[in-house]
This record gives structure tokens, sequence and C-alpha cells, in this order.
């Protein structure tokens, strides 16, 4: 009897091992920020410090943000292989080293046939077996203390729009029910209320600076701004903010800054 209980706790601690295991190196349930990957040249690169790649697998779908764009698409697992299906992007444009990182990342990812998961280190290779991409695990974003870049915003003319190249929007949640940030030339300061996936924003105070470089600065920021108003539900899926109307479309879309 002592050794039958010996055995069936050695199989219990062996099971709760097991799942450990599985928990620490499971493809799905983690967020992926890619650290290096093999550019159109073929030469492994690291990712620019202050773009974030990203992937998050769940259910056979991939998704997550390209170093510019928002993107996702299927994919199939079996045993070590892995393959992807088309890739659905949305199609703004960024600076030139942004889109080198995103067109270098969704190239590798069509090369992908078999992956590793090591603690929080996933790793992809080719089918010759050489490493294509790189990631790490990370911490997935929280609405408050998370320091958010825009990078689309509703124009008021019911078209989501991305900012001027060469301008910044930024926005900070914070504990004391305030929004704050730059809008692109001011400094701004709104009140807000969030529950678990509705927000209401208020009416936002600016500084009273006039820009006018780059060209259009200062219209960008009044419908921004005035976007915010409509603001109903949000949603956070890896690095990315989604702030929507009460009809389902787009208020504004940020992603975390590095």
């Amino acid at each position: 009897m002592r050794f039958l209980g010996y055995v069936t706790l050695m199989f219990i601690l062996g099971a709760l091992a097991l799942t450990a295991c599985a928990t620490a190196g499971s493809l799905e349930g983690t967020l992926w920020q890619v650290t290096a990957y093999r550019n159109v040249d073929g030469e492994m690169v690291e990712s620019l410090p202050d773009v974030k790649t990203t992937a998050q697998f769940e259910d056979g779908s991939v998704g997550g943000n390209s170093g510019c764009n928002g993107y996702n698409g299927p994919y199939q697992v079996d045993g070590k292989n892995i393959s992807f299906g088309p890739m659905m992007s949305t199609m703004m444009a960024c600076p030139p080293p942004m889109m080198e990182q995103e067109t270098g990342y969704m190239t590798a990812l069509g090369m992908v046939d078999t992956f590793e998961v090591d603690g929080e280190t996933l790793t992809m290779f080719d089918e010759g077996g050489e490493v294509v991409l790189e990631f790490v695990a990370v911490e997935p974003a929280t609405l408050v203390g998370t320091h958010w870049s825009l990078i689309s915003y509703n124009n008021g003319r019911g078209g989501m729009q991305s900012l001027i190249i060469g301008t910044e929007i930024t926005a900070d949640f914070n504990e004391d029910g305030t929004m704050t940030g730059s809008a692109g030339c001011n400094d701004y300061s709104v009140p807000y209320e969030a529950t678990e996936d509705m927000i209401k924003i208020g009416m936002a105070i600016r500084t009273e600076m006039a820009c006018m470089d780059p060209e259009g600065v200062m219209e960008q920021e009044t419908q921004y701004l005035a976007s915010l108003q409509n603001a109903v539900v949000y949603t956070i899926r890896d690095d990315r903010l989604e702030i929507r109307d009460e009809n389902g479309s787009g208020v504004a879309y940020y992603v975390v800054m590095p």
C-alpha cells in the first residue's frame, strides 16, 4: 500500500511538472515579440529598438502588429511543424525603416516550416533548419499604465486616417481618470471613464501653441481630439488598443510606445 501511495504521489508530481512545462513552453496564450528576423537579403538582423513586431497564437489564428500595420491570418500546427495561411493586413504607410522590418517579417513568416518553444523564447526555422524568426515572450498591454502611440484616427468624414509623417500623437490613461498626451502640436488632457470594455471620453483641454509644420498638423490635432468624444467601447489585443463608437466604427487605434 505504501508503494502504491508512493507511485500515485510520483505520478501526480510528474503530471504537475509536465503541466508547468507545457504552460511555460506553450505557443498559444503568450504574446510574442520579434527580436530578430531574416530580411529580404537573407540575413538575420535584430528588430528596431523602437518598433514592436508581435504575434499571438490562439485557436488556429495568429495576429499582432507587423511593425506598422495590424495583421491576422490562419495557422496550423502538426507536432513541431507549423504553416501559415494568407495574411490580412491594414494598409497604412510608415517611415521606410518600419516598412522594411514589416516586409522582412511577413516574408519570413512565409518561409517558416518548424518551430521550437524554450521557456520564454520562440524560434522558427525554414525547411533547411535555418533560423528565420526569433521571439521573446512579453507581458500583454493594459489600458492604464501603458504609453500609447496613435496609428490612425477617425477624420470625421467617415474614415480612418493614418498620421501625417513626421508627427506623433500619444495617450496615457491615468489612474486619476484623466487621459493625457501630445496631440501632435499641443499637449492635451481629457477626462475619461472606463470599465472592462466600455469607455467614455470627454472634451479635451489643450495648450495653445500653433504649429505650421508639417502641413495639416493642426487640422489633424483638431480631428483627433473631436473623434475621442465618440468613444464607447475599447479592445486591447497584443500591443494594440482600438477605440470604437456605438456603431462599431473606429475612433482611434493605438500601439504600445517603445
